[in-house]
């Protein structure tokens, strides 16, 4: 594995942790609120990038690559609404799709296949949560802020 890559890899690790934190400090916020459905589902996703953490760390071991993991920086805890939130998310899921298609890109002009492939479950991946975050977005816009118990009773249904 070339080194630009295994550093891009890396790099990819320390975003889905703290992708997985963001989503855990939404879970909290919720939680404060009492809005067990919507902080179950910011669990959830706080899993699921966990997972996308351990799928990568997985991949660079075992195309021989060196786990590097650099320094996680701290993650919002400010959120000022339940809209708050989801934006911060959506924001987040659209950074990591830029982040994907450029190491596929870089994957794919060095020639390293096995990763430009393993990129390509990302790659779908990123559909998925881009599309289910501004889902979010536009449901929380739609209720308005002030029907935050609807708000939670659509979540909870969704959790």
């Amino acid at each position: 594995m070339k080194q630009e890559i295994n550093d891009a890899l890396n790099a990819q690790i320390a975003h889905e942790y703290s992708n997985y934190i963001l989503y855990e400090q939404g879970s909290a916020f919720f939680d404060d609120l009492g809005m067990d459905g919507a902080a179950k589902l910011m669990r959830v996703q706080a899993d699921g990038e966990l997972e996308h953490a351990r799928k990568f760390t997985d991949y660079v071991r075992d195309a021989k690559g060196k786990v590097a993991i650099p320094s996680i920086p701290a993650q919002r805890s400010d959120f000022k609404s339940v809209e708050d939130v989801f934006v911060a998310a959506y924001q987040r899921e659209q950074e990591t799709t830029v982040k994907i298609y450029a190491m596929r890109d870089m994957a794919w002009k060095a020639g390293d296949h096995a990763t430009f492939e393993m990129l390509t479950w990302f790659v779908n991946e990123q559909v998925e949560e881009e599309n289910l975050t501004e889902k979010l977005v536009l449901v929380i816009r739609g209720f308005g802020e002030r029907s935050q118990y609807m708000i939670e009773a659509y979540l909870a249904h969704m959790a």
